[in-house]
Order: structure tokens, then sequence, then C-alpha cells
């Protein structure tokens, strides 16, 4: 069974990268099960309490909570190109046994939910029709007139969530695009600038892993997402400031990772 979308959209490249939408099938599978797991009061948990128990959760759970891998299992979708390239990255220790026997398990329902999903062609038009050109403004001044290409993959199953992760020299940002256009646009430039910040903090130590330089830049990136609204985009200012309150709740399935 064919998992691709021919319906992935671009912008025109620019001196600021392409802009890309992609709609893939393993990242809804990925995300799908993620939102099961109940990691409690956590900036990586996905959790939605509406998810019904499955038998793998709590020995994902367990894994999830013990392997030193937990932050690349959030990003994993980000850093493959399909389920099969997803399954082989999964790796062979705990975490990635639970992870394929989660995926395995959910396969057939998060399939019928990918292919019965109808409201894809409605989040591309909102998408497109504001929120890129506001995105493309702020990733231009953030990155300085040279930002990377940046594929976002809409992933509903994320809800107020955001994940990000850089390979090679492009972008990756997992999102809900079926979120109000604001909170799509302040999720996705809050992952570009915990990815500036890295960018720029590896580069003045040598190197760096971006999982070990992102614990305490969610307060730097907020600063700077802020900053960045308010020269490209001061007219929802107030909106950006109801938003950023948000993410400050105990609690919020909000949070940002990359």
């Amino acid at each position: 069974m064919r998992h691709d979308d021919p319906s992935d959209s671009a912008a025109p490249r620019s001196a600021n990268g392409t802009l890309r939408v992609s709609r893939p099938f393993h990242a809804w599978l990925h995300y799908h099960v993620l939102s099961h797991v109940d990691l409690g009061p956590s900036a990586v948990s996905l959790f939605d309490p509406r998810r019904r128990w499955r038998p793998w959760v709590e020995p994902l759970r367990r894994a999830l909570l013990e392997s030193p891998g937990r932050g690349r299992a959030q990003v994993l979708p980000l850093m493959t190109r399909d389920y099969g390239s997803l399954y082989h990255a999964a790796g062979d220790d705990p975490l990635g046994v639970s992870l394929r026997d989660a995926w395995t398990f959910e396969h057939g329902r998060a399939t019928a939910e990918w292919q019965s999903d109808e409201r894809y062609g409605e989040r591309l038009q909102r998408f497109w029709g504001g929120t890129a050109d506001r995105l493309a403004r702020c990733r231009a001044t953030l990155w300085g007139g040279a930002a990377p290409d940046l594929t976002i993959l809409d992933v509903p199953a994320l809800a107020a969530h955001g994940r990000g992760r850089t390979v090679g020299h492009r972008r990756f940002v997992a999102a809900d695009l079926g979120q109000p256009p604001e909170h799509v646009l302040f999720r996705v430039l809050h992952e570009e600038a915990h990815a500036r910040e890295i960018t720029r903090r590896a580069t003045a130590m040598d190197g760096g892993d971006d999982w070990t330089l992102h614990g305490g830049l969610g307060a730097t990136a907020m600063q700077r997402a802020s900053a960045l609204i308010e020269a490209e985009a001061p007219e929802i200012r107030p909106a950006f400031q109801r938003w950023r309150r948000a993410q400050a709740r105990p609690n919020s399935r909000s949070a940002a990772c990359d």
C-alpha cells in the first residue's frame, strides 16, 4: 500500500530557501502513537487524554522515561523519509523495540485516519493564503537573509505542539496546520527560533548536539519569536501574547522540542 502524498506543495524557491508543506504517513503514525503516552508534566509529552488505552502503551511509556534516546524519539519522522526508514531508524534497544511494536499495532488504524483525511486541502489553503508570507518574512529576518529550506509536516495529532529538526542544511518542522493560522505561525516560528539559537551556540562551542543544547533555550527562543513578530507582523502581536501565555500553563499541550 502506498503512503506517499501527491498533494504536497511548495512555494517558489527564493534567496531564503524553499518553503514546502508535506503530509507524510510515517509522521502521522509516529505522533499518533506518542499521543497515547502520558509522560506527566514534561515538555516532551504529547499525551491526549481522549486516546484509548492500548496494550503497548505502558512498555513504551517506561522506555521513553528510561531511555537516553527519548529525545531523539520525538523527532524520528523528521529524520526519515517514510515508514520503512522510520522502522529501521528506531534501533534495537528497548525503546526502539517498543516503538516498532506500537507502530505495528496501530498501523491499520493510522492508515485509515490518514486516508480519510479530507481537510488537507483546506489546511493548505489557509496556510498559503496568509501564514506562509508572514512566516517567510520572519524567517528571512531570523536567519539574516539566508534561511535554509523548510519543510512543514502537517500532523493533526500534534495539536498545539511542535517538533523541529535540522537535517544537513534543511529544516523540518512538524505541526498541526488545523490550528488557528496565527498559532501555526507562532509554533513554526518558535521551532525556528530554537534552531537558530542552537546553531549559534553550537558554532560558538565548535560543535554540539541539538538535544544537549536544547535545554534552557525555551525562554530565549520565545524572546526571539516575540521580537520577530514585533518587527514583521505587529498587527498580530496581541494574539502572540495570548499564545505565549498559554505556553506557560502547567501541563499545557503546547510545548516545543527541537
